[in-house]
């Protein structure tokens, strides 16, 4: 299981627990603020999880800075079964000419300067094993932002989209959506 914005790991812990602990491997998250990462380092272990069970990185998901996740061959490349993640809404970020080549979003297009959601979301999706799901809070909208969409991660998925109880974000005036994806839609007979 993989968040990429962990945070605390509150959501990680969350996710983990609603499992009642089967069919979770080793949980993976990636937090770029140092006084947060260290709080899901803490919190991890203050809850029963055993160092050797979590790996938390403090990097930049957007720029890719864990080494663990840069990998170029598909051969090697970590993708994991379930991806969760609260990234923060509409995230201004710098993307460069070098982002655009980027593997992650290559394919796909670059999220507007104003907000770089839809880059979470290619992100997550880039490291989704092919039967994986991924489900991520987001402002409403995300999707559409910029004119940019999903093109082919779309067209290979199956989206679903609610919205979370009003005390989910009350920090933000955002309207928040939790987007659920499937990599592969399900077979179907005919």
């Amino acid at each position: 299981m993989l968040d990429f914005a962990c945070g605390s790991g509150s959501l990680l812990l969350n996710v983990r627990n609603r499992m009642d602990f089967h069919g979770i491997g080793k949980i993976h998250g990636q937090e770029k603020n140092i006084t947060t990462y260290n709080l899901a380092r803490m919190n991890m272990l203050l809850h029963g999880v055993k160092d050797s069970e979590f790996e938390i990185f403090y990097a930049d998901t957007l720029t890719n800075d864990w080494q663990l996740l840069r990998e170029t061959n598909p051969a090697w490349k970590p993708q994991f079964d379930a991806v969760v993640a609260n990234p923060p809404f509409s995230l201004r970020w710098k993307p460069t000419d070098a982002l655009a080549e980027d593997m992650r979003f290559k394919n796909h297009g670059l999220a507007p300067k104003s907000a770089a959601d839809f880059s979470f979301l290619l992100h997550g999706f880039h490291y989704l094993k092919d039967d994986g799901v991924m489900a991520i809070i987001f402002p409403h909208g995300v999707l559409f932002r910029g004119g940019t969409r999903p093109k082919s991660a779309a067209s290979s998925s199956t989206m679903a989209t609610s919205k979370p109880t009003s005390n989910a974000r009350k920090a933000s005036n955002a309207m928040p959506v939790a987007l659920a994806c499937q990599r592969s839609r399900p077979k179907t007979t005919t």
